[in-house]
């Protein structure tokens, strides 16, 4: 968690059952208790719809019902309960999520890539080792981690910054 704490923004790709993944939800808690910006990024694939959480959702959350005993124990461990999980996703998506479509032209992927650069922020300068302030603060490109739900990340489809 210390590079989420470290960074500007966090980028989450909304993709089928990421939001079942415990690092997932424990890297979001991480950044909205640390005031990193989260930007929900939907991404557009045929046969992979992410569905955004409702009120079932969330009352079957609260309930022990959404996810398993591994991703609970994982959290416990972490020192997460399931109302900051919840208070951490509906944080999420208070924002209109930005689109992503890995599979149309370049054309269109850049447009929305540009959309999802005009969504993150640098966060202003802070001081002391504890408040997450990041030490190349000067940088002019904004940091994104992304969160896909693996511990790798996965940018296929993504142009890389300097073609953009």
């Amino acid at each position: 968690q210390a590079r989420v704490r470290q960074s500007h923004n966090l980028v989450l790709l909304l993709t089928p059952n990421v939001l079942l993944r415990p690092w997932v939800l424990v890297e979001l808690v991480t950044a909205m208790e640390n005031n990193v910006r989260v930007v929900p990024v939907e991404i557009k694939k045929p046969g992979k719809v992410f569905s955004f959480p409702d009120e079932e959702f969330y009352a079957k959350l609260r309930e022990g019902q959404i996810l398993d005993t591994v991703c609970t124990t994982l959290l416990k461990e972490e020192g997460l309960s399931l109302a900051d999980i919840e208070r951490a996703v509906r944080a999420v998506f208070k924002k209109i999520a930005v689109p992503y479509s890995p599979h149309r032209p370049e054309s269109i992927r850049k447009a929305e890539v540009k959309a999802l650069l005009k969504q993150v922020r640098l966060r202003p300068p802070t001081n002391g080792p504890s408040s997450g302030a990041c030490p190349d603060f000067a940088v002019k490109k904004p940091s994104i981690a992304p969160l896909t739900g693996d511990r790798k990340g996965d940018r296929r489809g993504i142009p890389e910054q300097d073609s953009w």
